[in-house]
């Protein structure tokens, strides 16, 4: 999946994952059973209460990489 289809928001209390997965690239062939699901997802991550702040998302060798940084207090 590319970085394009994929948005990272944060929002107080949790960071959500948005994005498109596109389908099979292959129409002439017909498929009895797909292990991974495609079309459109949102994931949501509950986060601490305390502050944390996101950092911008990375996406390297197919992996999504989401940093955050604690602010403020101890």
């Amino acid at each position: 999946m590319s970085a394009e289809r994929i948005q990272v928001i944060g929002e107080p209390g949790a960071i959500v994952v948005r994005g498109t997965r596109p389908g099979p690239l292959v129409p002439s062939l017909s498929m009895r059973r797909l292990e991974i699901p495609y079309g459109i997802f949102e994931r949501r991550i509950l986060l601490p209460s305390s502050g944390m702040e996101l950092e911008p998302p990375e996406v390297e060798k197919a992996f999504l990489i989401v940093r955050l940084r604690k602010v403020g207090g101890t």
